[in-house]
C-alpha cells in the first residue's frame, strides 16, 4: 500500500470545525492467483462538526471515492453521506445516532475486489446505528446498542446488544 494524503482542518467559529481531506492510495495484491489486483484509489471528503450547546454535537460528512483496478480494468465510484447526532450527559454517558448511506457505481456483471470502494457492493448501501451508554452509579454502568445494515446483494441485518457492568 502506498498512500498520499492531505488534510485541512479549520474552525470558522469556536463551535464549528470543518475538515477537508483528499488522498490517493494504491493497494496491491499479487498472490499468484486470479484474485490479484492493483487498485488506484482517489478519495475526497468534507466534514463539519457543530456544537450548538455543550452536550449536543451535530456532524455530517460527504465522501466521494473513485477506484480503478489496473489489472482487470474495472472502474467504480462511491458517493456517500454520513449524518450523526451525539448528546452527552455530563460525567454520566452519551446517546448517539448515526446513518451512513452510499451509492456505488460499477459495471454490471463484474466482481468487485473487496479492496475497491471500501468493500461495498454495487448499488445502494446503508448502515444505521444507535447507542446509549450511561453510568448508573459509581460501580454500575449500562450500554445499549443497535445497528442495522443493508447491501444490494445481502439481506438486511439487525444487531442489538445490551450490557450491564458492575465493578467490585
Amino acid at each position: 500500500t502506498n498512500e498520499r494524503s492531505m488534510r485541512i482542518r479549520t474552525s470558522f467559529t469556536p463551535r464549528t470545525v470543518t475538515e477537508f481531506a483528499i488522498s490517493r492510495d494504491v493497494k496491491i495484491r499479487t498472490d499468484g492467483g486470479s484474485n490479484g489486483y492493483r487498485i488506484e484509489s482517489r478519495n475526497g471528503s468534507m466534514s463539519a462538526s457543530h456544537r450548538p450547546s455543550q452536550p449536543l454535537e451535530l456532524f455530517a460528512r460527504l465522501q466521494v471515492l473513485y477506484d480503478t483496478d489496473r489489472l482487470s480494468g474495472i472502474k467504480s465510484s462511491l458517493v456517500g453521506i454520513t449524518p450523526r447526532v451525539t448528546y452527552s450527559f455530563r460525567g454520566k454517558g452519551r446517546a448517539r445516532a448515526e446513518v451512513d448511506w452510499s451509492n456505488v457505481r460499477a459495471p454490471e456483471g463484474l466482481f468487485l475486489p473487496f479492496g475497491m470502494v471500501n468493500g461495498r457492493s454495487r448499488g445502494h448501501n446503508g448502515r444505521w446505528l444507535g447507542s446509549f451508554d450511561y453510568r448508573l452509579g459509581e460501580n454500575l454502568s449500562m450500554l445499549v446498542q443497535y445497528e442495522g445494515r443493508m447491501a444490494p446483494i445481502r439481506p438486511m441485518v439487525h444487531t442489538a446488544r445490551a450490557e450491564f457492568r458492575a465493578f467490585f
